[in-house]
């Protein structure tokens, strides 16, 4: 896919791991109604293309990444689409648990993320929303 078709925020970041596509992260922050005093929990960071687009909008995002080669490159595009203020990258694996609570929203894209919504639920504000990313069939 062409850049030009990216958001000027997502073409200062550099890809590594499989991104979330700006189609996908418009559904994310449309459907969950993120603003700028929502709180998010983002369970694998990867890339950090999803945090970066969230903590665009939202007040805070913690973005758990167990994989310090990926954190690495996480925290280095949210400084670069200057949005590291408001993204912080954990360096936790999420099957372990969450740690913040009152969350306004989970988004979950990691393989076996059906094993993290206990986590989630226990993490989530009464009325608060999980989202998962599950691209592939075999998610």
């Amino acid at each position: 896919m062409n850049s030009l078709f990216f958001p000027e925020i997502l073409r200062k970041c550099k890809r590594g791991p499989q991104v979330v596509l700006p189609k996908d992260i418009g559904v994310i922050l449309a459907y969950s109604g993120v603003g700028k005093n929502s709180l998010v929990v983002d369970a694998g960071a990867g890339s950090g293309w999803l945090a970066v687009a969230l903590g665009n909008v939202a007040k805070k995002v913690i973005s758990y990444e167990w994989r310090e080669e990926f954190a690495e490159l996480a925290e280095k595009n949210a400084k670069r689409a200057g949005v590291s203020e408001s993204v912080e990258i954990k360096r936790k694996n999420v099957f372990d648990g969450i740690d913040e609570t009152e969350v306004d929203l989970v988004t979950l894209d990691l393989a076996d993320s059906d094993k993290v919504v206990p986590h989630a639920h226990k993490a989530l504000r009464k009325g608060g929303m999980v989202f998962g990313y599950a691209p592939h069939v075999e998610q």
